[in-house]
């Protein structure tokens, strides 16, 4: 199953689960006994005794300390989101008009809309999905722990599906939770912010940990030979798929980087030497002098490189001993995961930082500014990040 056909699948239980509630009492009674609330497109589950889990967190000194640094954490994320969507934002309205009148090239979007299929594809749509998944529960755990910490009773919080998007929610039993102002609500109010900042370092630390302890354990990033053109330089030389090059004249290559720099050598219109020594999976070791005349620029090879997000990619995570090697699938993947995690927990943290109608960020400006102020720089964020969010969306559909 693909992804595509992952989220048919999804999109189908939803639309299943959605007629069958509101065909049957019966069926929609059974439902809500389990805590499952399906809507058009979606469901929700619901916990309502499962909120007793958070009670430790009532009245926590040390949790009310910790969701204090989310004041700070709140306001530096509106300023990048300022700095990032606005500055870089007008430029970008500013270029696309003056192109929309006299012709030309479009400018780069600032905003990458995320449209599965289109600008995210295969099996990073899934990616994306368990990304967004952590980021939205925590997110929401965040604000949960910050109110039982300010001894504010929950309703119920849960999970669910909207389409193929994860999302998560809190409902606090009170109206006039947040309209205690000052440190209590900014507190529960910054507490998901907090959270997903939290996510990004975690998660951004694992990346860089893998990448940076992997040497440590004998993991390297393997340059592996996927292809071999037909008639080519390597096939003539006795190169076929699977040969993981260990060193180029006499180099050590640990990286796609090590390998480039050799690349420069291959292009060029000079005749040059190439030794080549690599091993098979199997332990068969390959070793060979290859004669690269002035008139050729390739040695006729494709690389298996792991891709990560937005273009950028890295060699295959190997071990290699006297038997051969090992590709590590798994810690690949786990590296992918681990991105996406952050770049989700990163947006997520700017987005709802932003003093728009339906964020944190908005309702943050409510408790700390007069009404007659927060409202009108709402309306004027809100309609700025409309139009260059429905602009960067044309110019990439376009």
């Amino acid at each position: 199953m693909n992804p595509l056909q992952l989220i048919a699948f999804i999109l189908l239980v939803e639309v299943v689960l959605y007629f069958l509630a509101s065909s049957s009492p019966r069926i929609k009674d059974l439902l809500a006994r389990i805590g499952i609330e399906p809507f058009p497109l979606g469901f929700l589950i619901k916990r309502k005794s499962g909120v007793s889990t958070l009670d430790r967190f009532i009245g926590s000194r040390s949790a009310r300390a910790f969701f204090t640094l989310g004041i700070p954490v709140m306001v530096v994320s509106m300023i990048l989101f300022y700095i990032f969507v606005y500055i870089v934002g007008i430029d970008f309205v500013a270029k696309y008009i003056r192109v929309a009148s006299s012709g030309g090239e479009p400018p780069a979007s600032p905003l990458v809309p995320i449209i599965p299929g289109l600008t995210i594809t295969g099996w990073d749509i899934i990616y994306l999905l368990i990304a967004i998944g952590i980021n939205v529960t925590i997110h929401e755990l965040g604000h949960a722990i910050a109110a039982k910490a300010e001894n504010k009773r929950l309703k119920s919080y849960g999970a669910g599906l909207l389409l193929f998007f994860p999302v998560a929610f809190v409902e606090l039993e009170e109206e006039d939770a947040l309209k205690s102002g000052g440190l209590v609500a900014g507190r529960i109010l910054a507490g998901g912010v907090l959270m997903n900042m939290v996510i990004f370092a975690i998660a951004s630390g694992a990346v860089l940990g893998i990448v940076y302890a992997a040497p440590a354990i004998g993991v390297s990033q393997g340059v592996i030979i996927e292809g071999v053109e037909e008639g080519s330089l390597a096939e003539r030389s006795g190169i076929s798929p699977g040969l993981l090059i260990l060193s180029i004249n006499n180099t050590r290559i640990g990286s796609l980087d090590d390998f480039l720099r050799f690349r420069e050598h291959i292009v060029s219109d000079k005749s040059v030497y190439i030794e080549i020594e690599g091993i098979y999976p199997n332990g068969t070791k390959y070793s060979s002098t290859i004669y690269k005349p002035s008139n050729t620029t390739r040695l006729g090879i494709y690389l298996s490189v792991v891709p990560l997000v937005f273009g950028l990619s890295m060699g295959a995570l190997v071990t290699v001993n006297e038997h051969g090697y090992a590709r590590l699938y798994i810690l690949e993947e786990a590296i992918k995961i681990f991105l996406w995690t952050a770049i989700i927990g990163l947006s997520l943290a700017i987005i709802n930082a932003a003093p728009l109608f339906i964020t944190d960020g908005g309702k943050f400006l409510d408790t700390v500014l007069p009404r007659k102020l927060s409202r009108p720089l709402q309306i004027l964020t809100t309609v700025g990040f409309i139009i260059i969010f429905a602009l960067s969306t044309i110019n990439i559909l376009s």
